[in-house]
């Protein structure tokens, strides 16, 4: 068996990356709708619709609908990384599987957050601002508190990393088995969901791939930056093969296909 087995890491870090995306769709967004009183109607793997109750939303619950997906991720992000760090043997696929998912939510959120007002209206932290006052001010706390994710999720990638390295092969090998596939599966999964969702008249195909292209490829390059620098701790720590797992791989081959074939074509609630 391989060290570091590339194809468990694949499954992984697919099933991490459809968890971030459809708890920030279904939990985020609709949970906050539901708080507010609303309910969710309708989600696929790019965008949610929700129903208000009667009256409509105030305009501070529309702002928590708005940012909740947002704010779901960031305190998975947080749960995950307390988690791993409390994890006597962090040396584990499951180990494994919450470093990439912190690493996967702190720099999508924190792009999502920070970038969303310079890229397109319909992005959540571009709707988010409309009607805020004063502006600026607003849009620089958005930049400040994404940046801060973003420096965060480097800082924790970078602090552990060392411990999936193992001393039978490179550190560029591993740095490209562990940090640079799953930002490539990311993107994978993300650009493949953008060609079978419900398009419309406002949101081309095109629009929808390059959407689901930028909210990985582009968000998770953060990545391939950290695959770049030195390791805080740049030596083998590895003490137990992490080697190919059967059952991992197919729950990840299935929930991709749920993922991409189900959820991407959407799921009506009403």
């Amino acid at each position: 068996m391989k060290k570091l087995d590339i194809t468990t890491i694949i499954a992984i870090s697919a099933i991490a990356w459809i968890v971030l995306v459809i708890s920030h769709e279904v939990i985020g967004h609709g949970g906050a709708a539901y708080l507010n009183g609303g309910k969710l109607a309708y989600f696929d793997s790019m965008w949610a619709n929700y129903i208000p109750p009667e009256g409509g939303f105030s305009f501070w619950q529309a702002k928590l609908n708005t940012a909740g997906g947002s704010l779901l991720n960031v305190l998975s992000m947080i749960l995950a990384a307390v988690s791993f760090v409390r994890m006597k043997n962090k040396q584990s696929w499951f180990g494994y599987g919450l470093w990439v998912f912190v690493l996967y939510a702190a720099f999508q959120s924190g792009c999502y957050v920070a970038f969303s007002q310079f890229i397109y209206k319909t992005m959540d932290w571009h709707a988010f601002l409309n009607n805020l006052q004063p502006l600026w001010l607003w849009k620089t706390a958005e930049l400040i508190v994404g940046m801060g994710l973003i420096v965060f999720g480097f800082w924790f990638g970078r602090k552990y990393h060392y411990e999936f390295m193992t001393s039978e092969q490179s550190i560029k090998i591993q740095k490209t088995k562990t940090i640079i596939a799953p930002w490539l599966v990311a993107s994978v999964v993300a650009t493949a969901a953008a060609f079978v969702v419900p398009i419309n008249v406002d949101t081309p195909r095109w629009l929808m791939v390059l959407g689901g292209m930028g909210n990985s490829f582009n968000f998770l390059m953060f990545m391939l930056f950290l695959s770049l620098v030195p390791s805080k701790q740049e030596k083998a720590a590895l003490t137990q093969s992490l080697n190919l797992n059967i059952p991992i791989i197919v729950i990840g081959a299935v929930v991709l296909c749920i993922y991409v074939f189900i959820f991407g074509r959407g799921i009506s609630l009403v």
